[in-house]
């Protein structure tokens, strides 16, 4: 349908005639009505004059779809927006003047009444949204209204419920909360303030984000200029990194059982985190404290986590992640290519084979074990060694496993046992 047959059946309709009449009053059969309105046929201009006669309506409004303004006076319904944005600056006044008035006697009320007032912005908000929806649909000065009254509500709430459980406010959390809660406010209204407050909240949360891991980045690319890998050295650098990012949390402790049989409770730390970043930061010196911490792989430049002080260049992934001349290896065989291996006290394979070789020296020391026994378990730990270096799937899985001391022991006793 083009604009003008959309126009012609507006016309008519708010005439309350029907295609057969239309077409009585200029002389014309009920067919050539319908083809104009349905765009399949355009009136002539002699056609469009005895139009404008029958609807009682200017030639313009069915050419453009509305009469044009020329007159200097004001629009008919400027009176109308001008007592719609009162309203809603005055409901605002209100709404703050009450508050002040509950300011003082806030905590005296019962809790439900603290949590009603609290989402009446909201639903006041939302309710004369759905008044505009269902009655003022094409009343722009209403949906702008709308959109207002409901953007700000929804503000209003959030911080009232803040105040109400007493919490610090992530402000990047909450600004893309609100910004995901304001977007019907847009989509269904067109409202100007529910986009402002959406892309606001977007933006706001992911510079956030983005801060974050770019201190999480310089910590990584800075590791290597510490002498050790352990907490004296690293936590300088992780403060450096990460100065300006606050983790905002409450600590509770409670007492609670470490497995369904224990009778005896433990002390138990429990944190509440107000965002998701809070949680990231706690996590990471958490995990600093104990020895962990993040390290980015030589060949592929993934991160990933180490629990030891060695400097390890490549991550232990089972998956082949490099390709060379078609043929795919782990990042470690990557390294042995290129010819930039790590040294052996930095591999985690030789780095777990040279300890066990040194506790069955001491067990061999201390008289625990025999020479042959020994002999044979450091045998043993070198074919272990050997399978796991090999077999990437066996080091993620079996390796570890396989070389504690008393899986070595028994599987060299087993050995020698058959031997004989």
């Amino acid at each position: 349908m083009t604009k003008i047959s959309k126009n012609i059946k507006r016309a008519r309709s708010r005439r309350s005639l029907t295609q057969d009449a239309l077409a009585e009053r200029i002389h014309v059969t009920r067919q050539t009505i319908s083809g104009w309105e349905t765009g399949r046929t355009q009136p002539s201009l002699d056609m469009l004059l005895l139009l404008c006669d029958a609807l009682d309506v200017p030639a313009e409004e069915l050419l453009y779809g509305e009469k044009r303004n020329t007159s200097l006076e004001p629009p008919a319904g400027y009176r109308g927006t001008v007592k719609i944005v009162f309203t809603v600056l005055a409901s605002l006044f209100i709404a703050a003047g009450v508050l002040l008035v509950f300011l003082n006697g806030w905590e005296s009320l019962p809790l439900w009444v603290r949590y009603g007032c609290s989402f009446l912005p909201l639903l006041l908000g939302q309710g004369y949204a759905l008044y505009v929806l269902l009655q003022k649909r094409d009343s722009a000065a209403h949906a702008k209204s709308g959109g207002v009254l409901w953007s700000l509500g929804l503000v209003a709430t959030a911080a009232m419920l803040c105040a109400l459980q007493r919490s610090v406010p992530d402000y990047p959390t909450l600004a893309l909360l609100g910004s995901l809660l304001v977007l019907p406010a847009f989509c269904l209204l067109r409202s100007l303030a529910g986009l402002v407050i959406f892309f606001g909240g977007i933006t706001s949360f992911a510079c956030t984000a983005v801060e974050d891991w770019k201190a999480l980045c310089a910590f990584v690319d800075q590791l290597d200029t510490c002498a050790r890998f352990d907490e004296a050295h690293l936590l300088p650098l992780a403060v450096q990194c990460f100065a300006k990012r606050r983790a905002v949390y409450e600590t509770e402790y409670i007492p609670l059982q470490k497995t369904r049989k224990s009778k005896a409770a433990v002390t138990v730390r429990r944190l509440y985190f107000s965002d998701f970043y809070s949680f990231i930061v706690t996590d990471f010196f958490e995990g600093l404290h104990d020895g962990h911490y993040p390290r980015r792989c030589a060949a592929c430049e993934n991160c990933f986590l180490m629990l030891s002080a060695r400097r390890q260049k490549y991550c232990t992934s089972r998956k082949a992640l490099m390709t060379v001349k078609g043929k795919a290896m782990t990042c470690r065989k990557y390294g042995v290519y290129v010819k930039k291996k790590e040294q052996a006290k930095d591999h985690p394979v030789i780095d777990r084979y040279t300890k066990r070789c040194a506790c069955i020296r001491v067990d061999y020391a201390r008289g625990n074990i025999d020479e042959a026994f020994a002999a044979a378990a450091k045998a043993l730990a070198k074919e272990h060694r050997f399978r796991a270096i090999h077999e990437p799937e066996y080091e993620a899985s079996g390796y570890a496993a396989d070389m504690t001391r008393v899986k070595l022991y028994r599987d060299t006793a087993n050995r020698l046992k058959k031997e004989r």
